[in-house]
């Protein structure tokens, strides 16, 4: 257990030092984000600052802890930096929390910068709930985070750049910005099939003491168990790249 949490926090040493200022993560993971809560901040306030600022969060750290582990894991890939690993004593489950990490950490970031951001715009960024709203950020950086590594693990860089794009743009709609009843109820029910609405509730329920798609309990149990799907996903996969 210490070796891998030391092997880990190595890989996350390094990640950071040779990725987190790579032009993905500056372009998709900070100033995509800021722009649109900048834009948003300003023409979503129609729909009500309960609906707009949370979802704006969730999508800040949608971006940020996606990018920075596609980043990660896509630029190792193409240097053999993935293929190196496998000849140090880290395990895949290692390499996974490793990587994982990063995109958490830049996760949480992108959701402070957006915060800020939002707090200067409206004034006011109230927290009600802190338990629930400390478990959206933590929870969704984590889930979106390991989104990001399973998907760039599985795929090739480039087509793994048109899976997350794919992904991000629809959970941007569907349970990010767009309010429960202003989507058809035929494609409604996709936006409960990702995890974004249920992130996006937590931390709606901590911020503005309410919710959209679900109660807080469903959103926290919903939530919690797209993480375990998703971190079985990654370090499957990781095992069947690293050890083929």
């Amino acid at each position: 257990m210490v070796n891998t949490v030391k092997a880990a926090l190595i890989i996350l040493y390094k990640d950071f030092r040779q990725y987190y200022g790579k032009a993905p993560v500056i372009s998709w993971g900070i100033l995509f984000p800021v722009t649109i809560v900048i834009l948003l901040g300003y023409y979503g306030a129609g729909m009500g600052m309960w609906r707009t600022v949370p979802g704006l969060l969730a999508i800040s750290m949608l971006f940020s802890a996606s990018s920075m582990t596609h980043v990660a894991v896509g630029f190792d890939k193409l240097g053999g930096g993935m293929e190196a690993l496998i000849h140090t004593p880290a395990t895949p489950a290692a390499i996974i929390i490793g990587k994982a990490l990063g995109g958490v950490i830049m996760g949480l970031a992108g959701a402070g910068i957006a915060a800020a951001i939002l707090l200067a715009m409206t004034g006011a960024l109230p927290v009600f709930n802190p338990l629930f709203f400390v478990a959206g950020l933590v929870i969704g950086s984590l889930t979106f985070s390991l989104i990001g590594t399973a998907i760039s693990i599985m795929l090739d860089p480039v087509p793994a750049v048109a899976a997350l794009n794919f992904l991000r743009f629809s959970m941007v709609f569907f349970g990010g910005l767009l309010p429960a009843a202003a989507l058809p109820p035929q494609v409604r029910p996709i936006a409960y099939a990702l995890p974004m609405a249920y992130v996006s509730d937590l931390v709606r329920y901590g911020t503005y003491n309410t919710y959209e798609y679900v109660d807080p309990a469903t959103a926290l149990i919903a939530s919690l168990m797209y993480l375990v799907a998703v971190a079985i996903i990654a370090i499957k996969s990781s095992f069947d790249y690293l050890i083929p």
